[in-house]
């Protein structure tokens, strides 16, 4: 019996390390050739303009560019998946064979993914974009005052405390400023 319930313990750590390594493999070839189509579609590309266009929605993205992106990124990562797939059922009955084909792709699809994360960090200098992105000034007051002039009259401050409600009056006395601090307060300012 306990011979039994080792043998499915195994069975299950082999089956669960297959996965996990078919997971990984696919995950870096996906990142590996997903960085290299970045790097190519967008040659001068800063991590401004990346934080911007992840913002941005799908919707209007072309479909040529759509296009692009799955023949030269999502096609070779299911075509990796599915030989990845293919070897580890091939290997299954070849315990010590289908374990090293486990660790060899869990390894390279690491170091895959590794690379293309460093890579990209190092041409989008990432390091240098969130160091500005700590110090750099919030422009809060340029913000509020490109509001008012765009016609906006009511600001809302949702959350504890009245610290954005008093730099506001600092600001413009003339706008009208209101704090919703709790749920009354948001009951009241709906039901008007």
């Amino acid at each position: 019996m306990k011979h039994k319930k080792q043998k499915k313990t195994k069975k299950a750590g082999r089956i669960l390390l297959a996965v996990f390594a078919v997971l990984i493999g696919t995950l870096g070839v996906l990142l590996f050739t997903s960085e290299r189509w970045m790097r190519k579609t967008w040659p001068n590309l800063s991590m401004e303009e990346l934080v911007y266009q992840l913002k941005a929605p799908i919707a209007g993205t072309s479909h040529d560019l759509l296009m692009s992106y799955v023949c030269s990124s999502a096609l070779i990562a299911a075509a990796a998946l599915i030989l990845l797939i293919l070897v580890s059922i091939f290997l299954r009955e070849k315990r010590k064979a289908h374990v090293a084909f486990g660790m060899i792709c869990i390894a390279a699809g690491a170091a895959s993914i590794v690379y293309s994360i460093n890579d990209v960090w190092a041409a989008l200098d990432v390091k240098d974009y969130l160091k500005r992105q700590v110090s750099s000034s919030v422009r809060w007051q340029q913000t509020i005052e490109r509001l008012i002039a765009d016609g906006a009259d009511e600001f809302i401050e949702i959350g504890p405390g009245r610290s954005l409600s008093g730099f506001m009056r600092k600001i413009n006395r003339d706008v009208k400023v209101v704090n919703i601090d709790k749920l009354e307060d948001f009951e009241k300012y709906v039901n008007r």
